[in-house]
């Protein structure tokens, strides 16, 4: 009888494998929060909404690490069938001032959290088809690397005549924008409402062509996170937009996030 359970076990672990690395990058690297761990930013938008896509305001943001999970491309339609999923650390980002939530996906990928998939309650989506890294661990000082990626695109109407409603081109696999990313990583000590920690501070510099001809478009963000690895996240952030337009408009903006508070669990 024990050995007819044994057997079952080992039939049960086999098949549960098989389904856990049909997942892209299931070897998640230990270095995320616990589940339910929750970080409260105060955020300024200022600039120009065609940059940010909304208008100047300060506000509050709650991220909610909700696990891991699977996950598939994903346009305004709906899943892409076909996209292999990638597992990755999910996070749940609540505004105070309105209703909207996005869920963030970064791909876990070879010991590295990659930029992979936002998806906003109210429509928008960013989809880079090929993962990005952006946080690679262990972390190092001097430690510096980039990459590229076809990359999917829907932006509301921002009320621009410039910058206005927009969705990528093309089809799976082979959308029409471009994206790339340079990082660079150091270390520094940062103070924000929540304390001072010791972070890594890492650069990255995302640049974004979408559209073609006289509508084409370039937006580079530089983002500069201070990431502590005492909370497994970030402690503060800073985004510079800039967005090459048509007709030679340029417009630019800024976006931070200074965490508040943080409750995280055992």
């Amino acid at each position: 009888m024990n050995r007819v359970l044994l057997g079952l076990v080992l039939i049960s672990v086999l098949f549960s494998l098989s389904d856990f690395t049909s997942i892209i990058g299931a070897e998640e690297p230990a270095t995320l929060p616990s589940v339910g761990a929750k970080f409260v930013y105060h955020v300024k938008v200022t600039g120009s909404r065609e940059a940010t896509k909304e208008e100047a305001n300060e506000h509050e943001e709650t991220y909610t690490f909700m696990g891991t999970k699977g996950v598939g491309g994903q346009t305004k339609a709906g899943p892409v069938g076909g996209s292999e999923p990638y597992s990755s650390a999910w996070w749940r980002i609540e505004r105070s001032d309105k209703n909207a939530t996005t869920d963030h996906y970064l791909a876990l990928v070879d010991g590295s959290q990659c930029l992979y998939l936002d998806v906003e309650s109210g429509g928008d989506v960013t989809w880079y088809l090929q993962p990005m890294k952006l946080f690679e661990f262990p972390m190092q000082k001097g430690r510096s690397y980039s990459g590229s990626s076809k990359t999917y695109l829907w932006v509301h109407d921002t009320g621009s005549r410039i910058v206005s409603t927009y969705e990528t081109g093309g089809k799976y696999p082979e959308y029409g924008d471009s994206a790339t990313t340079n990082v660079t990583v150091v270390s520094e000590k940062v103070t924000v409402p929540a304390g001072t920690f010791d972070c890594y501070k890492v650069r990255a510099v995302i640049t974004v062509k979408s559209g073609s001809g006289v509508t084409a478009s370039t937006t580079t963000d530089t983002e500069t996170f201070w990431y502590s690895p005492e909370l497994n996240t970030f402690v503060k952030f800073e985004s510079k937009l800039d967005v090459s337009a048509a007709f030679w408009q340029h417009f630019s903006g800024t976006r931070s996030r200074d965490l508040l508070s943080y409750e995280v669990k055992a």
